[in-house]
Parts: C-alpha cells; structure tokens; sequence
C-alpha cells in the first residue's frame, strides 16, 4: 500500500468523523441560516459512501474486480464527501470566528486544492479515458 492511500484512507477516517460530530452537533440546522449542515438523510449518504470507499481501499489488493470498483466508487463520491464535510467546517470556523475572516479565507483556498491531492493520485491517476 502506498503512501497515497495511506493517506486516503486518514482522509476518509477524518471525515467519516467529522460526519457523525456534525449530525450530532448540530441537529437544528435549519434554524441556523449560517451553516449549512447535511439532515440526516444527507448525513447518511454521505456516511455510507465515506464507509464503503474505506472498505474498498482496505481490500484493494485481494481482487482486480475490487481495485476497479473501488477507483469507480472514488472518483464519483469523493470529491463531493470531502467538499461537503472541508465547506462545513469552514462555514463553522466563519461563524464563530468572524474576527479571522480574512486568515480562515485564505486557509480554505489553500486547504481546498490541498484536500484532492491523495484522491487525484491514487484514484484519478489510472483513468486513460
């Protein structure tokens, strides 16, 4: 396994996290217009997939059938999990930090070209058409 996927597989485990704090933390969220939060249906996709793409990069080395599959279940619903779950927490950090605006703004930009890095290598990198 690489350090690529390594580093996939913390990346989900995070997430996958940060999830369930959200859905837990925040269940009135249609009453807070400042933050978006996944409701529980959302929340529930969005764990599902973060759980079955951990699964699939566990077991990548036991079938070619399972690497395939787990490259096809990456590149369709990662990149939304980990935009989702990165915009929420920044939406957050804006809400109760409003003094650091222009400090949280600019880790964002930076942080969110960062997020795909470990997706794009390990996922997108064997895609030739």
């Amino acid at each position: 396994m690489s350090k690529w996927t390594k580093a996939l597989k913390i990346q989900i485990f995070i997430s996958s996290i940060l999830t369930i704090y959200y859905r837990y933390a925040y269940p009135n969220a249609f009453k807070d217009p400042g933050i978006e939060i996944l409701n529980k249906y959302g929340s529930g996709i969005v764990l599902f997939s973060l759980i079955t793409s951990y699964i699939l990069l566990s077991n990548i080395n036991k079938s070619k059938y399972i690497k395939c599959s787990s490259r096809i279940f990456n590149v369709m619903f990662l990149p939304y999990d980990f935009a989702k779950v990165y915009l929420i927490a920044f939406q957050i950090l804006f809400k109760n930090y409003s003094t650091f605006n222009l400090f949280i703004g600019i880790i964002r930009i930076l942080g969110f070209t960062l997020i795909f890095i470990p997706l794009t290598i390990v996922s997108f990198s064997k895609i030739k058409t």
